[in-house]
């Protein structure tokens, strides 16, 4: 019972409604500041966050390298086994 009680002590939940900005993806927080989803998620959460871009993302940005790249992504992940 001890061991479930200090696990349950240690979980952060996010249990509540979050406003989020339809265009930018801020989260507007119990101060009523807009903050980026990583920053918000962040400190309100055990949570880690790494980057990287999506393939929708990586054609509208990089439309002259992004079918090269993504098909050697492709092929790599083939053989990672």
């Amino acid at each position: 019972m001890l061991k479930l009680q200090k696990a349950f002590s240690q979980v952060k939940l996010l249990s509540r409604f979050l406003p989020i900005c339809a265009s930018c993806k801020k989260i507007r927080d119990e101060k009523g500041y807009w903050n980026q989803v990583e920053q918000y998620i962040t400190e309100h959460s055990e949570a880690q966050f790494s980057h990287g871009i999506c393939p929708d993302c990586m054609r509208k940005l990089y439309p002259d390298f992004s079918d090269k790249i993504l098909e050697c992504s492709k092929n790599k992940d083939k053989y990672k086994g």
